[in-house]
Order: structure tokens, then sequence, then C-alpha cells
């Protein structure tokens, strides 16, 4: 079937670089290993410096979130994201190319290309963000809560808005370099914004026009123990965007033009 042997392509084209597995997985982890130094120093001094003891007490059955945890979740959201950009730059490099009309000539369909891409691109996106949980929790003893559920949720939704931004952005420019370049920026403003480069709980009212601070949320509530109910409206957020974006990209994949 063309859809999921188009999604193995992709699959098998990424495990074949070899350049870039390592460093999708390796900069993440290497930015939490940098935070999680400068933490327990900064714990440590704090400790040998202070005449007195402080017993803080926690009232409820909520989860004490270490500053660690919080720059882990902001990493993740912002690699989910960046993601994307490296889906984007494969598409339009395609065109760049020629590779995606020689596609499009071929008996394959355009619904069959792009869906075929949407589950290639998603299991990769899904496998490097479980990949990074798991060697964060591994060697920095990151916890993550304990609903596996959730945290698969979580990535999924932000995740298919990434990829949906991707093919949106493939269909629009003509050039992987002008499509990276915005991408990027737009991605450390909004990091910005939602407060994931300052950990100060982002910048008011204009965090919550930025897809990090309904990403961050889902995961900190999975991480605190609490119920996906508690995330309801992040959810409903994410997905709206998701569907919106996607109807787009499905729209400019539907032009005669779209591989020139």
């Amino acid at each position: 079937m063309n859809i999921f042997r188009i999604a193995k392509l992709i699959i098998k084209s990424f495990f074949n670089n070899l350049i870039m597995l390592p460093i999708l997985i390796g900069v993440p982890i290497f930015q939490i290993f940098i935070m999680d130094t400068l933490y327990n120093r900064l714990d440590e001094e704090f400790f040998n410096n202070s005449s007195s003891i402080v017993e803080v007490i926690i009232i409820g059955g909520a989860k004490s979130i270490s500053m660690v945890q919080q720059f882990a979740v902001s990493i993740l959201v912002m690699y989910v994201l960046i993601s994307g950009i490296i889906a984007a730059t494969t598409i339009i490099a395609e065109k760049e190319e020629r590779t995606l009309m020689r596609v499009f000539t071929a008996p394959v369909k355009k619904s069959h290309y792009l869906i075929g891409s949407l589950i290639g691109y998603s299991f990769l996106l899904l496998l490097t963000s479980f990949t990074i949980i798991y060697l964060s929790y591994l060697l920095f003893n990151i916890d993550w809560g304990t609903s596996y559920w959730g945290l698969f949720l979580a990535t999924f939704l932000l995740g298919s808005v990434s990829l949906s931004i991707a093919f949106v952005s493939g269909g629009l420019f003509k050039s992987s370099k002008i499509a990276s370049g915005i991408m990027s920026f737009t991605i450390v403003v909004m990091t910005f914004l939602s407060g994931g480069l300052t950990q100060n709980g982002g910048f008011g009212l204009a965090s919550r026009f930025t897809i990090n601070w309904w990403g961050y949320d889902i995961y900190m509530r999975v991480i605190e123990g609490g119920s996906l109910i508690e995330s309801g409206f992040s959810i409903i957020v994410l997905t709206a965007i998701a569907l919106i974006l996607t109807l787009f990209g499905i729209y400019l994949y539907g032009r005669n033009n779209i591989y020139e």
C-alpha cells in the first residue's frame, strides 16, 4: 500500500542519517545535563552556606516540582516543535530537487503521500520524544509522572501541531532556508514568551498565545499526577490548532502546482 510504503521510506531515510539522530536526541539531553549540574551545584552551595534549616511543609497531595523538571519539560516542548522544522525543510527540499514532482507524476495520490508522510514523521517524533523522556529519567532522575497515556497524549497533540505547521510551511514556501529561518524564529519567540527560556511562568496573557504554553500545561499536569480532565482546555486548544492547520495543509496540497 502506497501510504505505508511512503511512511516506511521516511522512517528508513531518517535512520540512514547517522548524524541527525544523535543530534536530535543528544542536544536536548545535553541541555538538561547542564541545567541539572547547575541546579545541584547551587543546591549544595545553599545548604553548605546556610546557617539555619528551613522546613517546607506541602499541604495537599500535589507533587513538589523542581526547576530541573520544569526546564526538562520546556526543552521537550521546544524539541517537539523544532522537529516540525526538520519535516518542513525535508518536504521543501523535495520540491527544490523535483523529487515531489516525480512522486506526484507516478501513480501516487497526493492524499496518500500526505497521510503516509504524517504517519512516518509522527512515528519518528514519538519515538525520539520518548527516548528523550526515558534518558532524562535514567540519567538525571527526572520524574515524568506515572501516566504514560498522558505523556503520549501530550506528545501526540503537540507533535500534530508541529507537523501540521511543517506541512503548511511546505505548501507555502519554496525555499527550505527561508522556511527554516521563519519557523526557528517563531519557535524561539514563542518559547521566550511562554517562559520556557526564563522559567518565570511566562508573560501573562501573551504566553496564552503560544503553542508552548498549552503543551507545557499538559505535561506539567501529568507530572503533578493530575487527571487529563484538568488539562481539558489545553487539549481542546491544541486539537483545534492541529485540525485547522491540517485542513489548511490539505487545501495547499490540493493545488495542481504544489510540487513547483
